[in-house]
């Protein structure tokens, strides 16, 4: 015979291809990362963070603060609001180097709420500022961003899923939801403008 019998052949060894081996690494490694956020979710909380002082509800988080801005510029630039109890810059532990964003304890209640309605977009030091209110210990379901939270959808996927506004309001529509359609709140044109000419 010039064949060999079939009892004699090996079992085919099955052999994944390309795309199958790079989802299985995917996979597995979407599961590390679940693992670790779920431990670190479970080790998180702010309510036993020594950096945290104060009152919660009096306390503004100002974020995209520029590296070289120091504690008094903020100062001068939220103290038009209201006194300032307490300033604390973050700064990266390990080098010291600020890493780009503050909170502000003021004194009262409302003024920490008048710096969150006009703050916000106000440029220090070059760079325009987004302001918001404490969320760690006011908000109990939210966490931060490194935990999977946080408020923008900057990081959620490719440039479509992105957004690129600060997470407030959605762009092009007024405080109160409804798209204005470049009507004023009149629901009139701005025809002002053309009668002058």
């Amino acid at each position: 015979h010039l064949f060999e019998e079939a009892g004699a052949t090996p079992p085919a060894i099955p052999v994944k291809t390309k795309q199958e081996v790079k989802e299985a690494k995917l996979d597995a490694r979407k599961k590390r990362v679940d693992a670790r956020l779920e431990d670190a979710l479970s080790q998180w909380d702010p309510y036993s963070d020594k950096q945290a002082q104060g009152d919660a509800f009096k306390t503004l988080f100002v974020a995209r603060v520029n590296y070289d801005t120091s504690e008094s510029k903020l100062r001068r630039e939220f103290e038009v609001y209201g006194p300032i109890k307490r300033i604390q810059v973050v700064s990266d532990s390990s080098n010291g180097k600020p890493r780009g964003y503050a909170f502000l304890e003021y004194e009262h209640e409302r003024d920490m709420h008048a710096a969150y309605k006009h703050g916000d977009g106000k440029k220090v030091d070059g760079r325009r500022v987004l302001v918001d209110v404490e969320r760690g210990r006011t908000v109990k379901t939210w966490r931060p961003r490194r935990l999977g939270g946080g408020l923008g959808g900057t990081r959620r996927g490719g440039p479509a899923d992105n957004t690129r506004h600060s997470g407030r309001e959605e762009p092009g529509a007024d405080r109160y939801g409804a798209d204005n359609g470049g009507m004023d709140r009149d629901g009139d044109r701005d025809r002002d403008r053309d009668r002058d000419r």
